[in-house]
């Protein structure tokens, strides 16, 4: 498979998990957990969606608020009871909002911040 057919494979996939988050299809399974006013400790999680090395849809989750280090092309984050950021490989980022999906397109993704407290953008 030559590389322009494996990106437009994985564009399409793109576009068909996000199609079916915003359809109300679950792609990975997620707990949902009331969030606590203010700061907020583990817990609830995000489930971060992306490409795995061989091209194949993957996720993986995160409960605690921090900074995860990471080197993929991303699909979409699914946060439950979180806020925070998604920060791009070449500069800039995203955002993403409780219970909101964000889809990301396959843009390569250096890491995801989980806030402690809502962030700015969603309202806190």
């Amino acid at each position: 498979m030559s590389s322009i057919d494996r990106v437009l494979s994985r564009t399409v996939a793109a576009g068909i998990i996000t199609a079916g988050m915003l359809g109300g299809i679950a792609v990975a399974p997620a707990q949902a957990v009331a969030a606590s006013s203010g700061a907020q400790a583990c817990g609830s999680r995000v489930t971060y969606h992306y490409f795995a090395s061989d091209g194949s849809p993957a996720y993986k989750s995160y409960n605690c608020p921090r900074y995860y280090s990471l080197n993929s092309d991303g699909i979409g984050v699914q946060p439950l009871a979180w806020s925070g950021y998604v920060h791009f490989s070449g500069g800039g980022g995203t955002y993403f909002c409780d219970n909101t999906w964000r889809g990301l397109g396959g843009v390569r993704v250096s890491g995801i911040t989980l806030s402690a407290t809502r962030i700015p953008e969603c309202g806190g």
